[in-house]
């Protein structure tokens, strides 16, 4: 075993073939640690492909694809927080990947701008996603209508996401129907032009109005229907929460001279004063049902004397000052109304008028609050 150690120690390998050996044995060690250019691309695609169906199914209203996006959303059972978890895993996939290209041989600055970039635009999709409302709603309204005119105007707001262009077409209650109305201020004709029946707007949905016109008869349909539907122009039915009746349901109205109304919802406080021109007994406070604990009558001052609603019944008398003092707190309801006190002689009434502000959360409590009750 000696003899053949020593003959192959005096072999000798010329100088060229040694180098082409140690040139080969390096160029293998080369190809073993070359990265797989694969890998991070096949990754990159398949997180790319998640993430950007995300991205686009908030993006794709405004960019012209509302329609789809919107039955997605609208035949959707997830809860707002359930994107959030797509999103949220979705991110963390994009991090795992470009840590994993990073290290196959990614540029580094290049992976760590692509993953940042990538999660804001997530996260981004997620909080719009999140905002969005499932359907249109309406906000509820209290509205008086005088019975001596022989039309009869009423404004319906709703509120839509800013990426969803459908209009009100038509109100229906039971078999009745009035076609909405849109105004073109400058030329004053019954014209549409979106969104120029926006009354309020926020990041996310815009606060529109639908005006309908009907004469009495058409209006006491309204009144006794049980169910009132928007129509949007593809045929969607909103239901609305509504309290309407003619003024004359609240039986005669008192006449007084009257010194001073103040009706502002804002402050929460409504103010009237006025003479009486005959006698009159109040035996209760008068309110529409929609605002019943959120407005209250403070007092009764009849001559500097003050009476609650617990001294009622009052008797009044012809030429005597009386004021009405109610109390009352910022509501989402879109109120047009009459409050007061009434007895068997009639109403003494007080007008507020108020809007609604532009708050999702709160509209949405109101709508409970007087479809549950």
């Amino acid at each position: 075993m000696s003899d053949f150690n020593r003959q192959m120690d005096d072999i000798k390998v010329p100088e060229n073939l040694h180098q082409r050996s140690l040139q080969g044995i390096q160029q293998a060690q080369k190809e073993k640690r070359k990265p797989q250019n694969w890998l991070p691309k096949v990754v990159a695609m398949v997180v790319t492909v998640a993430a950007v169906s995300f991205i686009l199914l908030s993006a794709g209203g405004r960019n012209g694809y509302q329609q789809q996006a919107s039955t997605f959303i609208e035949k959707s059972s997830f809860s707002p927080q359930f994107y959030w978890l797509i999103a949220i895993a979705l991110m963390l996939v994009t991090l795992f990947a470009i840590r994993r290209a990073i290290h196959k041989g990614m540029n580094r600055k290049i992976g760590i701008a692509s993953g940042f970039i990538m999660v804001l635009m997530l996260g981004n999709s997620a909080l719009f996603l999140q905002h969005q409302l499932v359907r249109p709603i309406t906000v509820p309204l209290v509205h008086d209508l005088f019975a001596g005119n022989a039309a009869h105007d009423l404004e319906i707001r709703y509120i839509i996401n800013k990426n969803d262009h459908r209009s009100v077409s038509y109100l229906q209650a039971g078999e009745l129907t009035l076609q909405a109305l849109y105004r073109d201020e400058t030329k004053k004709n019954d014209v549409f032009y979106y969104p120029n029946d926006a009354s309020e707007e926020d990041r996310y949905q815009l606060m529109r109005s639908a005006y309908f016109q009907g004469n009495t008869e058409e209006m006491q349909a309204l009144i006794d229907s049980d169910e009132v539907f928007l129509v949007l122009d593809d045929g969607e039915k909103l239901p609305t929460t509504l309290q309407i009746d003619f003024d004359v349901q609240h039986g005669q109205m008192l006449k007084a001279d009257m010194y001073m109304t103040e009706n502002n919802m804002n402050d929460g406080n409504m103010v009237r004063t006025g003479v009486m021109e005959s006698d009159a007994v109040f035996d209760e406070v008068y309110m529409p049902k929609m605002l019943e604990g959120n407005v209250a009558l403070e007092k009764m001052v009849v001559d500097k004397v003050t009476y609650l609603e617990a001294n009622f019944p009052v008797s009044v008398k012809n030429g005597q000052l009386v004021t009405l003092f109610f109390t009352g707190v910022k509501t989402s309801v879109d109120i047009n109304t009459m409050i007061g006190v009434r007895g068997p002689n009639g109403l003494f009434p007080i007008w507020i008028y108020s809007k609604a502000d532009m708050n999702v959360q709160k509209i949405r409590e109101e709508i409970e609050r007087h479809d549950g009750a």
